[in-house]
């Protein structure tokens, strides 16, 4: 289930969802929208407050830029 569905679900607000797992509210929004790709910590929190709903398969974008990144440094 991505998060979006999740907090939308659960009537959660992604301000509050970040003040549950400690970030941002900005933070928050790019991971939800694809921007950017949650650290693997930040992944197993995310797991564990949504009891497991949420995946790691479901948090990571391919085509986020900072994903986009780290595929470019290895192909240089």
């Amino acid at each position: 289930m991505l998060l979006t569905e999740y907090l939308q679900n659960q009537n959660i607000t992604k301000s509050e969802f970040a003040r549950r797992i400690n970030i941002s509210a900005t933070h928050m929004g790019d991971i939800c929208n694809g921007k950017k790709n949650p650290s693997l910590a930040l992944a197993r929190r995310i797991i564990e407050v949504t009891e497991g709903k949420v995946t790691v398969g479901d948090l990571f974008h391919p085509e986020a830029p900072t994903r986009l990144k780290e595929i470019k440094k290895k192909t240089k």
